[in-house]
């Protein structure tokens, strides 16, 4: 599905319901600014795809087992990485998960604020009430809900989603009906 994305300096948050096609998207942004990077065909319309210092995708919770680290320590020291490359693409999936909600808002939203201003970054999240005082741009990607089903459209538009559909897609995928009630 063709999307109108811009990856410029600076931060995009990505909202969408569960299995909207977040992590998806990061995906492909990732593969095409790795074929850009190599000179190779980018699958697009058009594009103007930017030089990177560096091309960072983190998804899925991966734990250190040898380095008796947790999915979120490895998560932050990932993180950490990120926040001190110049120049570098960041498309981070679901951050700060691995801890409690509060926390994990207010990290994002520090993160956020402090980030280089020579860094592009997209952060998939469904922390919708993220606020961080730097100037960001809102993107989601489109979902419609029909009785008990939520059916994602996979198009970006500006703005938030507001509701991540959790138990929608806990009955599709066969969670007994009075567990979710």
């Amino acid at each position: 599905m063709a999307n109108p994305i811009r990856l410029e300096q600076g931060v995009v948050i990505l909202t969408a319901p569960n299995g909207g096609g977040k992590t998806t998207l990061l995906r492909t942004m990732a593969s095409i600014a790795l074929l850009h990077q190599c000179g190779l065909y980018v699958p697009a319309q058009t594009a103007t795809v930017p030089r990177y210092t560096a091309i960072y995708l983190r998804s899925g919770a991966n734990d250190s087992q040898l380095a008796r680290m947790s999915s979120f320590a490895c998560e932050m020291r990932d993180m950490a990485v990120v926040m001190r490359t110049v120049g570098c693409l960041a498309l981070i999936d679901e951050p700060c998960r691995g801890t409690s909600t509060h926390e994990g808002l207010a990290l994002l939203t520090a993160i956020i604020d402090e980030l280089s201003p020579t860094i592009t970054a997209v952060f998939s999240t469904h922390y919708h009430e993220l606020q961080p005082t730097r100037q960001v741009v809102n993107l989601q990607l489109g979902a419609r809900v029909s009785g008990v089903q939520c059916l994602p459209d996979y198009t970006v538009r500006a703005g938030r989603c507001v509701r991540s559909h959790a138990l929608h897609l806990a009955i599709a995928v066969g969670l007994p009906i009075e567990v979710v009630r």
